[in-house]
């Protein structure tokens, strides 16, 4: 029977895709019904749902690594919404069977699951650290957003969203 049942790893995989395919769907019926808040109500309600205590670490690890607090927390506010808590949650679950992924609030690469702290002081010291998105009168540069957006997430609506965020968080 060897031939004919797959490894853990194969099983694994096959489930979480299909449980990313059904969040997925799930979303696509929820747009279909239109029944969908505009980029600033999601980009609210995301904020709402992150904890004060992480707000605060973000902006004070920022501070001390040389990064920028506002990008910090916008990118805090988008991936949160692009991944809720409550799929972190599944994420984590998924950890003990396929390591690798990205873990935590800032959707960090690495071999282990994350919490969302571990994930924000790893971000901001490995990939925030030293990077400007202003210009020279210290507003946002929005070429200069885009192109550090699309380097750290590939999803085409994570730039639209992360300038919605960084003009809408406090």
């Amino acid at each position: 029977l060897a031939p004919l049942v797959p490894d853990v790893a194969e099983i694994s995989s096959t489930i979480w895709t299909a449980l990313f395919a059904g969040v997925v769907g799930a979303y696509v019926i929820a747009i279909s019904r239109g029944r969908t808040a505009d980029e600033y109500e999601l980009v609210r309600r995301s904020r709402a749902h992150i904890s004060t205590t992480l707000w605060q670490r973000a902006g004070e690890l920022a501070r001390q690594e040389g990064a920028d607090p506002q990008l910090v927390r916008a990118i805090m506010v988008v991936e949160n919404l692009q991944r809720p808590r409550w799929f972190r949650s599944l994420e984590r679950l998924k950890s003990h069977l396929m390591r690798d992924g990205t873990y935590g609030i800032m959707q960090v690469q690495a071999r282990r699951a994350l919490s969302d702290e571990e994930s924000l002081d790893l971000a901001v010291r490995q990939r925030l650290k030293d990077i400007n998105v202003r210009n020279s009168n210290g507003s946002l540069d929005s070429d200069r957003l885009e192109a550090f957006a699309r380097s750290y997430n590939p999803d085409p609506t994570f730039a639209e969203l992360l300038r919605t965020a960084w003009w809408n968080i406090d």
